[in-house]
């Protein structure tokens, strides 16, 4: 009788907003937890919200479009990023990268949480049909967060084996309290012996609501001494170039550079992945790849439109910088001529991170297209619930994609 009521469509759109109400429950439980980010907390809520309105009013295409959002970069930390990279001043940049690694770290656990609850609670109910294409949204999520993460962790590894540990300590104390509860309830421990659990249970708890220390350049000459295009270069000067470069951190779908823009910076790419849309060709760039560089040496305008395919960690090099570094050190244009070569050759593969090779349009830039590309997009890039309702989500796609766009 259920499966007779309701529609393919309609059951794939009932279980989204289940799976977004249980993510509500989790972070609120998660909320009421001391020491981690109100801000991290309260970003999060807000999205599990939009999350369930856009699944109960547009589907599937809502809600992808609300986890889009999630993962965008907010008006705050773009402005941080303004004053690092023309201000050079880095601690509210610090401050912001310190709450977007909690944000995906706490997203990463959430969407564990949320995959076991649609096999278990779910798929029994609405069916296997609903569960794989149920199934297909939150792996691509999670493996967009996954992404993120390890590209993070390469570069602060510290740090995120810090706010992990963290993390997990303060999930303990928590469920360690309500087991001391638990016994009180049921008279297994006394009143007295209670509070001085309770008050030990606070005491260590109270040793981790201190703010852990994130230190935005952590190995950042380190990069550029293993950098194909420096090497040859002496210790002085890559010195200099570590502290005079800034650094960018981007989103997928995030704009670089607009065709017919002068470029002001020359991106070494530490860890991402880059397309360039050159005269109608998709160029992707990868970890250890320069952007901008023949521009910058040649004074052109970007040819074509560049955008983050994932997240990335850039090293910007002011244009003139670096041409000012290719007159003094002409070794580096004979590096940069090299790995053209390499390249065009097929014997530098694209990778998203540094020493991992993979296919220019494999899964993981499936997985950021899928939930961060246009909306008009987003279904192309999703498996279709059933034949009977493929053309009705073609026709809603329509009807969406007259006013969508590139945020």
């Amino acid at each position: 009788m259920f499966d007779q009521a309701l529609s393919d469509t309609q059951r794939v759109n009932l279980a989204l907003i289940t799976i977004a109400s249980q993510e509500r429950s989790l972070l609120l439980d998660l909320f009421r937890m001391q020491g981690l980010s109100r801000r991290v907390m309260e970003t999060l809520l807000r999205s599990s919200e939009a999350a369930i309105d856009g699944a109960r009013l547009e589907g599937r295409l809502g809600y992808v479009r609300a986890l889009r959002r999630r993962l965008s970069p907010s008006f705050r930390f773009d402005l941080a990023q303004w004053v690092h990279n023309y201000l050079r001043w880095d601690r509210p940049l610090m401050l912001c990268m310190a709450e977007r690694f909690e944000m995906l770290m706490v997203a990463h656990f959430i969407s564990i949480s949320l995959t076991r609850f649609m096999r278990e609670r779910l798929e029994p109910t609405l069916g296997s049909r609903i569960g794989e294409i149920v199934a297909e949204v939150l792996s691509r999520q999670r493996k967009l967060l996954d992404e993120a993460l390890e590209t993070l962790r390469l570069h602060y590894h510290g740090y995120a084996e810090a706010l992990e540990n963290r993390i997990f300590r303060q999930i303990a104390l928590r469920l360690e309290g309500e087991e001391y509860d638990t016994l009180l309830a049921e008279s297994l421990i006394s009143d007295e012996l209670n509070r001085e659990l309770l008050k030990e249970l606070e005491r260590r708890r109270h040793r981790l609501d201190k703010r852990l220390s994130f230190d935005l350049r952590s190995g950042i000459e380190d990069r550029i001494k293993n950098a194909a295009v420096f090497r040859g270069l002496p210790g002085a000067e890559l010195h200099d170039l570590a502290t005079t470069t800034s650094l960018r951190f981007v989103a997928p779908q995030e704009l670089l550079c607009r065709k017919g823009q002068k470029m002001r910076y020359v991106y070494f790419i530490s860890a991402g992945l880059v397309e360039a849309h050159v005269a109608g060709v998709d160029e992707l760039y990868g970890a250890g790849d320069l952007l901008g560089a023949q521009e910058a040496l040649n004074r052109w305008r970007c040819v074509g439109n560049v955008r983050a395919v994932q997240f990335g960690h850039f090293m910007a090099i002011k244009a003139s910088r670096f041409k000012r570094l290719v007159d003094d050190y002409p070794v580096v244009l004979e590096n940069i001529e090299t790995i053209l070569r390499k390249r065009e050759a097929g014997e530098r593969p694209t990778s998203l991170l540094p020493k991992r090779k993979i296919a220019a349009m494999d899964e993981d830039g499936l997985a950021a297209r899928a939930l961060l590309a246009p909306e008009r997009e987003v279904l192309a890039l999703m498996p279709p619930d059933s034949p009977h309702q493929s053309q009705a989500s073609d026709e809603q796609e329509a009807s969406l994609g007259k006013d969508a766009g590139v945020e």
